[in-house]
């Protein structure tokens, strides 16, 4: 059987999600540009939704979490200085959660009481997981981390059947992408690439929705750890 049979077969048992129902809030500090230069053009290719080098009001963070299945986050930190983990232990559900910043997932020591930090609170309120760095690492290094879980996420969604419109777009945008090896932190070609010039280039992802496309977020992870060797 396919990881994906096996992950429909026990989805009583371990959450499911749709890696493309997901949210992206990308560089909303403005200046990380080489990182919104590698993956907003990837978003938008999939017809995501989300926010790319702008500060997003609470509200709509809040919005983006209950309503989606997957949170996508690449800027500095954890990213609690756009939503605070008050407000993250409100929410009514909370989708899984990828923090692709410096030190996303560590936690602070209080002595005696829990330890605190905004990856536990994301859990707290229900999150099914996390994927989090635990110290401080390379913008070179965190991005192919993540495009790597990503494309495994993604090749995976689109083998899921032969006869499925969705999934055979999909197969046919991933064919147009690529996983960028470049390693390490360098401040050079850190400048946007040219987007597409059409809209056409979009994926229509909208329609023919099924439970197939859901799939267990921690094989892809650990798929894309050779993807960060030195």
């Amino acid at each position: 059987r396919s990881i994906l049979e096996e992950a429909v077969g026990h989805a009583s048992r371990f959450p499911l999600i749709d890696p493309l129902d997901a949210f992206y809030l990308l560089n909303p500090s403005g200046d990380l540009s080489r990182t919104q230069a590698e993956f907003e053009e990837w978003f938008r290719l999939l017809n995501m939704q989300g926010k790319a080098g702008v500060v997003p009001s609470t509200e709509e963070l809040i919005g983006a979490l209950e309503n989606h299945d997957l949170f996508y986050y690449f800027g500095h930190g954890s990213g609690s200085q756009y939503i605070l983990p008050e407000k993250i232990q409100k929410l009514e559900k909370c989708a899984a959660i990828l923090l692709m910043g410096c030190s996303s997932g560590s936690l602070k020591l209080n002595g005696d009481y829990p330890p605190a930090g905004p990856s536990l609170s994301y859990v707290l309120s229900g999150s099914p997981i996390v994927v989090a760095n635990l110290w401080e690492v390379t913008d070179g290094e965190i991005d192919r981390f993540a495009k790597a879980v990503l494309k495994a996420f993604l090749d995976e969604r689109s083998m899921s059947s032969s006869g499925c419109i969705q999934c055979s777009m999909l197969a046919e945008g991933l064919n147009s992408m690529s996983v960028n090896e470049r390693k390490g932190n360098t401040k050079k070609g850190r400048g946007r690439r040219k987007k597409p010039e059409s809209d056409e280039s979009m994926l229509d992802i909208s329609s023919g929705y099924c439970l197939r496309h859901k799939l267990r977020t921690g094989y892809f992870v650990s798929k894309a750890r050779n993807a960060c060797k030195l």
